[in-house]
């Protein structure tokens, strides 16, 4: 009790002591509760009004406003409550991002070149992965439009969800599908997959293949039925070649090495001579397992064209020929599309907004004649 009275008679004497109590006092009091906006307004002795212009990063308020502002705000560890804010504006200044695996460099580098544009234009991105889940992937969409977000990119997204995406747009959320579904009032970015599918073929062809696997994840994916089609679309007609599709459980690494391990168990005259893959992760899978076993090693040569050309694609072990798409371009190009339509007025017009890239193929040393 002694020691408290001489601390408070200590206190009592000095005017600078009796200020910092009274400021931790006062902290301790609202770190009793979470602060609010009234309470950052009252401690600094200016409108609500002004806080929020102070949050919102108005350039007219005072910077001796703002500099008080911004102390009562750290004093206090007022912390922005954007949810109530998204309730009153109907929107955040976020965007979010699903992905079906984000493991997968491809998708990391689509979230890279969105991530950079939003940012340009003082957007957040939040990114959610449905780990190739058609379930996951629609709870997804219910959360980003409860979140308010100020639009949504789908990377690829299932038949079975096209239907919801059309009813949150049609409620204001604007929704950008990367891939090449044409789905009425929703625009898409995408690579064109059938030509990227006729490129890995054509090359095939020309060194000579005949009995080709193209060898991917289920077809209810859009871009893998495209790629397929662009395959078949360059077979000559009254051709011996033969495409056969060898669907695997998903488009992993994993997928890939259970694929190698099949085509291994396959009598040798019934085995490919050309593999396309349906992305770089499941050619990686194929062609480093099949390196290890008998197939690569032996005289029978196995070509492998992957998809993506992401950066593994390219190291000197690996070699690997691919159709490349610039993912980064991609990432950029769907937000720039949320943006505009953003600010469109009216009706939007889906198939003049979409963006249709070129792929390109690039050969290195896992193909060759047969």
């Amino acid at each position: 009790m002694n020691r408290f009275m001489n601390l408070f008679i200590k206190i009592k004497a000095s005017p600078t002591l009796v200020k910092e109590f009274l400021k931790v006092f006062v902290r301790g009091v609202y770190m009793v509760r979470r602060s609010r906006i009234t309470d950052v307004a009252k401690h600094a002795q200016v409108s609500i009004g002004t806080v929020s212009n102070v949050l919102n990063n108005i350039p007219t308020v005072d910077p001796i406003i703002r500099k008080r502002v911004e102390e009562s705000i750290a004093e206090l560890g007022y912390i922005r409550n954007r949810g109530a804010a998204s309730i009153r504006s109907n929107s955040t200044a976020v965007y979010g991002l699903i992905v079906h695996d984000v493991t997968n460099p491809a998708y990391s580098e689509i979230a890279s070149g969105a991530k950079r544009e939003a940012t340009e234009n003082g957007y957040n991105l939040l990114v959610a992965s449905s780990g190739e889940s058609t379930l996951a992937e629609l709870e997804n969409l219910k959360l980003f439009e409860e979140l308010r977000l100020a639009g949504i990119v789908l990377a690829t997204i299932s038949g079975e969800n096209v239907k919801y995406a059309q009813q949150i747009q049609a409620r204001g959320t604007p929704i950008v599908i990367i891939g090449a579904q044409d789905v009425p009032g929703i625009p898409h970015v995408t690579f064109s997959d059938k030509t990227g599918g006729a490129l890995a073929m054509k090359h095939l062809l020309s060194l000579s293949h005949k009995n080709i696997y193209f060898v991917s994840g289920s077809l209810k994916i859009q871009a893998l039925q495209d790629r397929l089609a662009g395959i078949k679309s360059v077979i000559p007609k009254k051709s011996t070649v033969t495409v056969t599709h060898f669907e695997t459980d998903g488009q992993s690494l994993k997928a890939g090495i259970a694929a190698a391990r099949a085509i291994e168990k396959m009598p040798a005259k019934s085995r490919p001579t050309g593999i396309i893959a349906g992305n770089d992760l499941i050619a990686v899978g194929i062609q480093q397992t099949l390196l290890h076993g008998k197939i690569l090693n032996s005289n029978q040569r196995l070509s492998i064209v992957g998809y993506d050309d992401i950066g593994i694609a390219e190291l000197d072990t690996i070699s690997l020929t691919t159709v490349r798409q610039d993912f980064n371009i991609i990432g950029k190009k769907s937000v720039e599309l949320l943006i505009a339509m953003r600010k469109t007025v009216g009706k939007i017009d889906s198939k003049k907004l979409s963006i249709n890239l070129v792929p390109e193929l690039i050969v290195r040393q896992s193909s060759f004649s047969v």
